[in-house]
């Protein structure tokens, strides 16, 4: 599979109507719903023979955004009981997410990771 393009007969996990493909340079990230895990968000990395890399499954029932730049995936979500963003970085080896308080600036931290 190229950016441009699907192979047929390939499939990736059935979403509960709410789902986000975005490629990278060498990989793709496949957020979605899970609808026999009530709703919540799960995050999968594959490379474009759609070898699945890593999954995260998270306790968020939307995404507020998501990032990527080379093979560089970032997936942010809010948590209202917090008031606090929750973000992944997802990459071949998972990190514990990271969550943005009053010391950092939301963008800034985005743009640190990125270059």
């Amino acid at each position: 599979m190229t950016k441009t393009e699907f192979i047929s007969g390939t499939t990736i996990p059935v979403n509960g109507g709410n789902f986000y493909v975005k490629p990278g340079r060498n990989k793709f990230i496949y957020i979605y719903n899970q609808p026999t895990w009530e709703g919540k968000m799960t995050i999968q990395l594959y490379d474009f023979n759609f070898n699945l890399i890593t999954t995260i499954n998270t306790e968020f029932d939307e995404w507020s955004d998501v990032y990527v730049i080379k093979d560089r995936f970032w997936v942010s979500f809010y948590n209202n009981d917090t008031n606090q963003f929750v973000n992944y970085l997802v990459s071949d080896t998972n990190q514990p997410p990271i969550i943005i308080d009053d010391n950092y600036s939301y963008y800034t931290l985005i743009n640190d990771w990125y270059y």
